[in-house]
């Protein structure tokens, strides 16, 4: 086989498809998997996620730490503020996409949105006067934006959403267990449980 005079002193020439390391590997399956079987695959993720409440739930058990009425009224509360971690799930995605580049490449949001097609530029919003005028167009762009960042960084986001999750239950079962008010605290912010 003859390779071009790129390929020879190490640099690929553009018509050959660059290197793949495992977990690209694995990203490429698990995108195939979504396309091809959605249902199971959502079905694994869900597993998964069940798996992981249970190794935990299990590891405390074998510390010997005994989950109190204050850790699931943690759990619970963290459901109810979930709508304000997004930000902070960003932020901990970002690192995490660079860190391990094939986790952006797993299309999860098409298990939760099939038909989901990838906008060509990020979209944008504008919080101007016509934004306070309408604003149902600004919430509609807003979640635009939202699905675009999200499906920008993929199975990172997930990632980085389960352990946003842990650390905010862990704050909130450490308020409650010091007697923090934190039923004032949400409704405080507008939430109410």
């Amino acid at each position: 086989m003859h390779r071009s005079a790129a390929a020879q002193d190490g640099r690929l020439a553009p018509s050959e498809p660059p290197p793949q390391g495992p977990l690209d590997r694995i990203a490429d399956q698990l995108n195939k998997a979504i396309d091809e079987v959605p249902l199971a695959t959502l079905a694994c993720f869900v597993a998964f996620d069940i798996g992981t409440v249970l190794v935990a739930n299990s590891g405390l058990y074998l510390v010997g730490a005994t989950p109190s009425a204050e850790f699931a009224v943690a759990y619970a509360l963290s459901r109810v503020i979930k709508r304000f971690r997004l930000p902070i799930e960003l932020m901990m995605a970002a690192p995490l996409a660079r860190a391990v580049p094939a986790l952006p490449r797993v299309r999860v949001i098409k298990l939760m949105m099939p038909g989901y097609e990838r906008p060509a530029t990020m979209p944008k919003v504008t919080l101007d006067r016509d934004a306070l005028r309408n604003p149902g167009k600004t919430l509609k762009a807003m979640g635009a934006l939202a699905l675009a960042v999200v499906d920008k960084y993929g199975l990172a986001y997930n990632f980085a959403s389960r352990f946003v999750g842990l650390g905010i239950v862990s704050g909130l079962y450490a308020m409650l267990a010091a007697g923090v008010d934190v039923q004032g605290w949400l409704e405080g912010i507008g939430t109410h449980y």
